[in-house]
């Protein structure tokens, strides 16, 4: 919210209190009654347009302090996604790592770190063979070779396969699925919008056709008739507008969604390598 806006609104009010305070020395003054009337008339009317200026900073202030508490629950909603994300990602992570150094026959290695937290996880990984470490496991070896004992040995080696061998493929087939829902809302959108054009246009004609029967002074029972046509679409209308807004929301929040997952797919050359907790995994 643009705080200029409120400044603008608190000046333009001690303007208006000021020309009332003018307004009422003017009426204690000792000139003469003609000239008394020419300067109250002259304060009413600033007065006036000072007032009309205040309400429209006023209006402005109501309309960008919605805007922000509906950008806040926007964030918030998005905030709430990347930390589910993340638990998913972790969560994956631990059941194919376990998985994969239970295949390998790392039993007697995996209750050592069980009994020794890993700088990398902040505890020690879970018991092995859960039924979706396998089921991620069994899937990743039907494409690549099974990771060496060195790589299931080193955490962040383990981790860095497992995201770009193992979690990119599940992130893409997400991401694929999103841009087809984003595409399904764009068109949707689209076509609400014609419709929006086409309801708006039947009001604007009815108007039309209404004010041409009042000016010709036709009967009482055919404009009533034009009226009750003109509340059904303008209610039409007001149920149209609506639903586009609800589709462009969507859309917006399908985007954004997108977009983040674009970026975490591509993130910067200088990020640093990711870790268990704070990685960014693509969702």
């Amino acid at each position: 919210m643009d705080p200029g806006k409120g400044r603008d609104s608190l000046t333009t009010k001690r303007a208006v209190e000021s020309r009332r305070v003018q307004t009422a020395l003017a009426g204690l003054s000792e000139v003469g009654a003609d000239e008394g009337a020419d300067a109250d008339g002259a304060v009413d009317e600033e007065e006036a347009r000072l007032a009309g200026v205040l309400h429209g900073l006023k209006e402005a202030y109501r309309a960008k302090a919605h805007q922000l508490k509906q950008l806040k629950v926007h964030v918030g909603a998005l905030q709430a996604s990347c930390g589910a994300a993340q638990s998913a990602f972790d969560a994956e992570f631990r059941a194919w790592w376990a998985s994969m150094r239970h295949a390998h026959g790392m039993a007697a290695e995996d209750d050592a770190l069980r009994r020794t937290a890993t700088p990398l996880l902040g505890e020690a990984p879970p018991p092995p063979a859960t039924a979706k470490g396998s089921e991620i496991g069994d899937s990743a070896g039907e494409r690549r070779a099974p990771p060496s004992l060195a790589q299931l040995r080193d955490p962040e080696a383990s981790l860095a396969l497992f995201r770009s061998e193992v979690w990119s493929e599940a992130a893409r087939s997400r991401r694929e699925r999103l841009k087809a829902e984003l595409s399904d809302a764009v068109s949707q959108a689209k076509e609400s919008g014609a419709l929006v054009t086409r309801k708006r246009d039947q009001v604007a004609r009815l108007k039309e056709s209404l004010s041409a029967h009042l000016g010709a002074g036709g009967s009482a029972a055919d404009e009533e008739a034009i009226r009750a046509r003109l509340d059904v679409e303008k209610e039409g209308y007001r149920d149209e507008v609506s639903a586009l807004r609800s589709l462009k929301r969507r859309v917006e929040e399908l985007q954004a969604s997108l977009d983040v997952r674009n970026d975490i797919l591509n993130p910067h050359p200088s990020a640093r390598a990711p870790t268990v907790g704070t990685a960014s995994p693509d969702t």
